[in-house]
């Protein structure tokens, strides 16, 4: 997991595996994230760019399985620092996910995000100091952007597109 620099797992770290080399992507089964696509950091002195990874990182959800902290865990939950973005300003985070045809989307499941502040910005929390988005999946694969932000740096056209619905009680 070192392409990755994955600091710490919260569960499901039997359910990754990582596959080494671009050749290897023919074979890896459809249901995988890749993490082959752009990583952009912008700060006020340089702008970075990492394309080109040749390393996949391919998550499982075995039949049946659901969250990661059940006994038949499905995906799962970590921390990873891939590069030092304590200097940006902006970021973009772009990764593709190749789900299999027959995938079962149940009730949904949590994609990779960004984070910043502290690593618990999330599960109802108040996000006064801290910052995270996640993309979702929900029932026939329906899309869905879980974001945990300071409401005091919230604009109103935040939540003014008709496609969009924010619910802090959430």
């Amino acid at each position: 997991l070192s392409a990755f620099n994955v600091t710490h797992f919260s569960s499901g770290k039997q359910n990754v595996a990582i596959i080494d080399s671009v050749s290897a992507l023919a074979i890896v089964p459809r249901g995988s994230v890749y993490a082959q696509d752009i990583i952009e950091s912008q700060s006020t002195t340089n702008i970075l760019n990492i394309t080109g990874f040749t390393v996949a990182l391919q998550l499982v959800y075995p039949t049946y399985s659901v969250n990661p902290s059940s006994k038949s865990p499905g995906g799962a939950e970590f921390y990873a620092s891939p590069l030092n973005l304590s200097d940006a300003r902006n970021v973009t985070m772009e990764y593709s996910v190749y789900p299999s045809a027959d995938f079962d989307w149940v009730k949904g499941g949590k994609l990779p995000g960004l984070y910043g502040g502290h690593t618990g910005c999330s599960g109802g929390a108040a996000a006064e100091d801290c910052f995270s988005t996640r993309l979702m999946w929900r029932q026939g694969g329906a899309g869905k952007l879980y974001l945990y932000a300071p409401k005091r740096k919230q604009t109103n056209a935040l939540c003014s597109d008709l496609q969009s619905v924010c619910n802090s009680e959430y």
